[in-house]
């Protein structure tokens, strides 16, 4: 169908049969007497009031037709389409896809007991994250800092020391800063229990 048109011919007829209308009601007795002058009067009101009638069905008609095409065009504008909901909804699964495996790419660094210090071996491993973190767009970086519960320094705040450091170096690799955060969580989320190679550790989350 074409809307276009259809909202065309109702205004036309809407606005049209309005006036037309009102001069009928205006007119009507020169009407009757120039344009029925061989009726009676009974039967020349009786054909003006069906103009009347016939005028005013038609307009109703057109502003009911412009008033429905008007609606249906503003919800077309504001309604997503079925193709742009789907493309939405396949970006978000293709971003969620990327986060999840980026994090799993993204291997805790494991610290020594009682150790805040980072290993040759670990600097190398941060820089190697740095340059993929450099490499996409995210929103941020949350470092989590981890201890072990058998471990006398087993507090948030060394946990929170850990994650710090490793937030400063990779924020001198390049990493904004201001779009990392670094978190401590002590000993309340050991991987292992009663294993503290695995649970003295830093994770790095990436949110997009």
């Amino acid at each position: 169908m074409d809307w276009k048109l259809l909202h065309n011919a109702g205004q036309v007829a809407g606005i049209g049969g309005l006036a037309l209308g009102v001069l009928l009601l205006i007119f009507r007795e020169v009407i009757r007497k120039n344009i029925f002058p061989t009726l009676t009067n009974q039967n020349a009101y009786r054909t003006i009031r069906l103009l009347l009638l016939l005028t005013f069905t038609i307009a109703a008609f057109g502003i009911g037709a412009w008033v429905y095409v008007s609606s249906m065009a503003s919800t077309a504008i504001v309604k997503p389409t079925a193709g742009s909901a789907g493309s939405d909804s396949s970006k978000q699964n293709e971003t969620q896809t990327t986060t999840a495996l980026l994090n799993e790419t993204l291997r805790p660094i494991y610290f020594s007991e009682r150790s805040t210090d980072l290993t040759e071996a670990q600097k190398r491993q941060l820089t190697e994250y740095a340059q993929t973190l450099g490499k996409i767009s995210f929103n941020k970086i949350v470092v989590e800092g981890h201890t072990d519960a058998r471990e006398a320094m087993s507090n948030v705040s060394f946990s929170q020391m850990r994650a710090s450091i490793v937030l400063d170096f990779l924020a001198n690799e390049g990493i904004p800063r201001e779009k990392m955060q670094a978190v401590g969580f002590g000993a309340e989320q050991p991987l292992k229990t009663g294993s503290s190679s695995y649970n003295e550790r830093v994770v790095i989350r990436v949110i997009q």
